[in-house]
């Protein structure tokens, strides 16, 4: 027979031990989150936004003006996660672009989605060198097209071809209504 104190430590052993087992697989099996997270990023003067959906896609949407944007990426997807799915640019003018630069130099991103216009700033010359030697794929969208993952739709509102046409580049943004099974967010 074994003696209470004994018992007591046994079970108290296996109760450290079966905690430390649960812990140790939830940090090494970690997986995606299967919610939706929206990340409005802190970029300074600009827009920047990140949808993260289950299974590990993430969309950006915009970078403002500079360097900050990198960081607040960083602080949104961990140290560990340098793959970015779509990086879309709602219009070509350095408060929406200029923090994309340092993004494509630092992560793998799978396609550069935008409207098709040309920006003036002598930056957007960078901003298509780092989408270039990133290796992403260029896509041009406007109203009606539509990106679909799983449950999960990002459908164009504008511009239209009649919006590229006005020489104003906010006039010619993308606007985006995202489309999830629950909720929809618009992205203008």
């Amino acid at each position: 027979m074994i003696p209470k104190n004994d018992r007591q430590n046994y079970l108290l052993a296996l109760v450290l031990l079966a905690a430390n087992l649960f812990i140790w697989n939830a940090i090494l099996f970690w997986s995606a989150s299967d919610n939706v997270e929206l990340y409005f990023l802190d970029v300074g003067q600009g827009d920047g936004q990140l949808i993260s959906l289950p299974g590990d896609v993430q969309i950006l949407i915009d970078g403002g003006p500079g360097i900050k944007t990198l960081s607040e990426v960083n602080k949104a997807l961990g140290p560990a996660d340098h793959y970015i799915d779509l990086v879309i640019l709602s219009h070509p003018q350095l408060d929406h672009f200029g923090g994309l630069i340092d993004v494509f130099k630092n992560y793998s991103v799978g396609a550069f989605i935008f409207n098709g216009q040309n920006g003036k700033a002598l930056a957007y010359k960078d901003l298509i060198k780092a989408v270039e030697e990133n290796g992403a794929s260029s896509v041009i969208l406007g109203e009606g097209d539509s990106i679909k993952y799983k449950d999960y739709v990002l459908e164009i509102l504008a511009p239209s071809s009649e919006d590229l046409a006005i020489k104003e580049s906010n006039d010619g943004g993308l606007v985006i209504m995202f489309k999830a099974p629950n909720f929809k967010a618009l992205y203008t």
